[in-house]
C-alpha cells in the first residue's frame, strides 16, 4: 500500500492537505472519504488506515482530505499567505461542493475513472448534498456512513433540549440585524462555538444542510430525486 501526502486548492483557493492510498495494481476506480462535522483528515488514523488497507486490497485506490470546516474555530489557508477565519463555527455548508470538487480533481488527474464519495456523519449530508446539487455527474456512486439530522440531534434533551428554541430565536435575530458571524451566547448552546448564521445552517428546517429529515415522517429526502 502506497502512501502519500497531498495539498489540494478549492476553487476559492483555499489550501487543504490529505492522504492519498495508491493499490499495487492498476486501478480505474477510487473513493474519496468526507469527514464529519470538525473532523479533519488526522484525526481517526487507524479508521483511516482500515479502510485504505480493504480498498486497496480490491484494487480501489482512497483518499481523505481535510475540509474547511475542520476543528472548531480555525484559520484555513489561503494562496499568496492570506488566510480565512474557518472550522465548524464559521462553516458555510453550500461551500462544501468547492472542497469536494477539489478532491475529485486530483483523482481524475491521477487516472481515476470511476469515483465514489464516502460520507461520514454530516459528511453523508454533504455528499448527498453535492449529488444532488451536480447531478451525480462527477461521481459514480457514493455511501452514506452513518447519515443523521443534526436537528433532530440538538432537539434531544442531551444536547440542547429546551434551550434548542431559543437557540434558533436568538441566531435569527442576530442574522437579521447583520451579525450572522457573531458567535451565539455559550449558555444557549451547550457551551459549544456556534456563530449565528452556522447555527441556522445546521439547525433549519428545509434548509441545504437538512438532508436527512427523519424526524418529521411527512417530510422527503429532496436530494434523492437525482440518485439513480
Amino acid at each position: 500500500m502506497l502512501t502519500e501526502l497531498h495539498q489540494i486548492v478549492t476553487k476559492d483557493k483555499i489550501l487543504l492537505e490529505g492522504l492519498f492510498f495508491k493499490p499495487k495494481r492498476k486501478s480505474r476506480t477510487a473513493a474519496l472519504l468526507v469527514s464529519g462535522l470538525s473532523g479533519r483528515f488526522s484525526k481517526h488514523p487507524q479508521r483511516t488506515l482500515a479502510l485504505a488497507k480493504v480498498l486497496n486490497e480490491n484494487d480501489i485506490a482512497f483518499a481523505i482530505f481535510d475540509h474547511r470546516g475542520q476543528g472548531t474555530i480555525n484559520f484555513l489557508r489561503k494562496k499568496k499567505r492570506k488566510s480565512l477565519l474557518g472550522g465548524t463555527a464559521y462553516e458555510r455548508f453550500g461551500h462544501c461542493i468547492y472542497d469536494i470538487d477539489a478532491a475529485i480533481r486530483f483523482l481524475r488527474k491521477k487516472g481515476y475513472k470511476r469515483i465514489f464519495l464516502l460520507g461520514h456523519s454530516t459528511g453523508a449530508n454533504k455528499i448527498a448534498y453535492y449529488y444532488w446539487k451536480t447531478k451525480g455527474r462527477s461521481v459514480t456512486g457514493f455511501v452514506l456512513l452513518g447519515p443523521l439530522s443534526d436537528i433532530a440531534a440538538m432537539q434531544r434533551k442531551e444536547e440542547l433540549g429546551k434551550k434548542y428554541k431559543a437557540a434558533v430565536k436568538r441566531a435569527e435575530a442576530m442574522a437579521k440585524k447583520g451579525k450572522g458571524k457573531s458567535l451565539l451566547p455559550h449558555s444557549l448552546v451547550g457551551n459549544a462555538f456556534w456563530s449565528a448564521g452556522r447555527f441556522l445552517s445546521i439547525t433549519k428546517e428545509g434548509g441545504k444542510e437538512d438532508t436527512f429529515p427523519y424526524y418529521n415522517p411527512r417530510r422527503k429526502f429532496y436530494w434523492t430525486k437525482n440518485v439513480r
